[in-house]
């Protein structure tokens, strides 16, 4: 049996985590989880302690309220539960200095986020592409 590959998102606009589910819809091998933002995303990964089931990714839209893609980042990366859960920082405004803090900071991708599902497609692609290179 092949195992479900699962994905933890933090997207604050409910139009991009519905246009970023939607585009995974239909592919049993993936399971999507999404929370409005980083505080909530990181709330579930404590109660995921517990049970050491750990997402097999994590995806961060970097223009969130609370904490952003890159303070969620941070905090990831500082418990040692969740260090090695590949994270993917995506933004609307993405530029040289955000892809080289986010890469500083641990990120495995920092992309622009997609503006239709053939982007979403052409995301899972980059991102299937990133973590066969890192196994």
């Amino acid at each position: 049996m092949i195992e479900t590959f699962q994905i933890l998102l933090a997207e604050d606009d409910a139009d991009d985590r519905f246009f970023f589910t939607e585009a995974f819809a239909g592919r049993q091998e993936i399971d999507i989880a999404a929370f409005e933002n980083g505080v909530a995303l990181l709330d579930r990964l404590q109660e995921l302690k517990s049970t050491l089931t750990f997402p097999h990714l994590i995806v961060l839209d970097q223009n969130m309220p609370k904490l952003s893609g890159l303070e969620t980042l941070r905090e990831l990366k500082l418990d040692l539960h969740y260090s090695h859960i590949p994270v993917i920082l995506y933004s609307t405004y993405t530029d040289e200095r955000l892809r080289e803090l986010g890469k500083s900071d641990g990120a495995l991708l920092v992309l622009d986020k997609p503006l239709d599902r053939k982007g979403y497609e052409n995301m899972l692609s980059m991102i299937r592409e990133a973590m066969l290179v890192k196994q």
